[in-house]
């Protein structure tokens, strides 16, 4: 779920008035449930998991100070401000856990005024919220690699040409690391070409051996132009080491071309 904006928009008052005092008492008892028939809130700030809805997600609830404690008794903020309701945001404790000691820059301005105080919340929220996001998508790419799924094997990278596809696979091995390999596959060819055309003995698929390293599999792939194929997955975790080789074969305009197929929507780009 893709959250736009700032949480505080449907706070009472656009998030830009004082709103009650946090009782501090148990999140899920007390403070949440105050909070949420005030604001009307019900979901997670970060990634949007609403709390209503299961009681397992329930239980992961935390109403988090957006403005920490910690930073306010540094800067000498009025603690009024700190445990109003304005000042606080629902987070599940995945994204509550994600980047919690956030530090304010050494030269921020303290807030004298209310409104200064609610720049200074906002600015907060929104560079913790780019680090939770940024730390959630790391995880989102180690979930979906089933580390626990031995069997489990992983394209990396594929790319295409009339007639077939060039592909980097990987999968774990007993010791739990990766092992690389590459395909090529051409049977596609079957359904466009007369089989008396292709030939006797035409291997249209080959696998190669297994190797520790992308890098190694991606040097196997060089007996084929395969920069100038038209890119349709790419993994994030070999984005920017892929687009880098890609220019080193074929130049700025082949990493161009590469850039805006890959943000395509028709390209899957793996999280």
């Amino acid at each position: 779920m893709k959250i736009e904006g700032l949480p505080f928009d449907a706070y009472p008052g656009g998030g830009r008035e004082q709103l009650e005092q946090r009782p501090g008492f148990n999140t899920r008892h007390a403070d949440a449930p105050e909070f949420m028939r005030i604001t009307g809130v019900t979901n997670c700030a970060y990634c949007g998991l609403p709390f209503t809805a299961r009681f397992e997600d329930w239980l992961t609830m935390v109403l988090d100070h957006v403005v920490p404690q910690s930073v306010c008794k540094s800067m000498g903020i009025d603690a009024i401000w700190v445990w109003n309701y304005s000042n606080a945001v629902l987070a599940c404790g995945a994204c509550n856990g994600f980047c919690n000691r956030f530090k304010v820059e050494v030269d921020c301005t303290v807030p004298k005024t209310l409104p200064e105080f609610y720049d200074l919340r906002d600015r907060i929220f929104l560079e913790r919220r780019n680090l939770i996001l940024a730390r959630r998508g790391k995880e989102r790419t180690y979930f979906d690699t089933k580390p626990w799924d031995s069997t489990f094997q992983q394209t990396v990278l594929e790319v295409g040409a009339e007639g077939g596809t060039l592909a980097i696979v990987r999968q774990r091995n007993q010791r739990g690391t990766w092992e690389y390999w590459t395909l090529r596959d051409e049977t596609t060819m079957l359904d466009v070409l007369p089989k008396d055309e292709l030939g006797d003995g035409v291997a249209l698929f080959e696998q190669s051996a297994h190797v520790d390293k992308f890098e190694d599999a991606l040097l196997r792939l060089d007996k084929y132009p395969w920069f100038r194929f038209v890119p349709t997955t790419v993994s994030d975790e070999f984005t920017d080491l892929v687009l880098s080789e890609v220019e080193k074969r074929g130049g700025k305009e082949a990493v161009i071309e590469w850039s805006e197929r890959l943000y395509r929507p028709q390209a899957r780009l793996l999280p």
